[in-house]
């Protein structure tokens, strides 16, 4: 999510990390996070699904077993990397 100023400028960036594995982003308000309250006071925002998370169905939610460290710790990676 880009920062509610509307500018070109670089923001600083919150990168939020949901807990789990089994848990997972969605679209809503929530008591926790809410990614509107970060942008509005210009930030930008990443917060992804990784592997393991329950919300593209079972087979990405087994995705991470056997592989509990590195498959979310590797999304995490690439999509920081995507934003920077």
């Amino acid at each position: 999510m880009s920062p509610s100023s509307g500018t070109d400028k670089r923001a600083p960036l919150a990168f939020l990390i949901h807990d789990g594995p089994q848990s997972s982003w969605d679209n809503a308000w929530g008591f926790e996070w809410n990614f509107q309250t970060y942008s509005s006071q210009g930030y930008a925002v990443i917060a992804i699904n990784f592997h393991g998370c329950n919300s593209y169905g079972q087979n990405f939610t087994d995705s991470i077993i056997g592989e509990y460290g590195s498959l979310p710790f590797e999304d995490l990676q690439l999509s920081l990397n995507y934003a920077l």
